[in-house]
């Protein structure tokens, strides 16, 4: 099954966002209600807390079966996956951690959300070159525009899935 078929199913998102039965929830990628089955598992969890278990076995094995999954999907190994709270951080994490060299750069568009553009900038200092994409066509960047940016000294391409300003969907075929 795919995500758009998921998306139209009406009786899932009414059950899932309760908030769809009374309004119109435009979704912009930032802020968004959450699932009935996010709602669950926190008030689980909270439960486990309440009780003094959140150190039990039962969040640790969720855990690491979800790390599981995730690698399998990625062609990873388990050990390569974390999991981290906001888009933001884990960019800054990722920033942070690799081994940059002197000449190496990033490719980012040029009027991307601040959070995937200023962990870049903070970059220079350290001798990387932030190289901004812009599209042909206004909010639309084609693959071929990204490649024909790409050399031996690019590290990185950080490109969201879907702008958030034009909310153009890059193709990632």
């Amino acid at each position: 099954m795919k995500l758009a078929d998921l998306l139209s199913n009406e009786e899932l998102r009414r059950s899932e966002f309760p908030v769809t039965r009374d309004k119109i929830f435009l979704a912009h990628a930032g802020v968004c209600p959450l699932p009935g089955r996010v709602c669950e598992a926190i008030r689980n969890y909270a439960g486990l807390c309440a009780q003094g278990d959140q150190e039990t076995l039962l969040p640790a094995q969720q855990m690491y079966h979800s790390r599981a999954l995730a690698a399998r999907l990625l062609n990873a190994r388990p050990d390569e996956i974390a999991f981290v709270g906001p888009t933001s951080l884990a960019l800054s994490f990722i920033a942070a951690g690799l081994p940059w060299r002197k000449n190496d750069n990033v490719l980012i568009y040029f009027d991307d959300y601040p959070a995937n553009v200023y962990p870049w900038m903070a970059l220079a200092e350290r001798g990387v070159e932030v190289r901004f994409l812009s599209a042909r066509e206004p909010g639309r960047l084609r693959p071929l525009e990204v490649i024909g940016q790409v050399d031996e000294q690019t590290r990185l391409v950080a490109l969201a899935s879907c702008h958030f300003v034009s909310g153009y969907r890059i193709d990632l075929n």
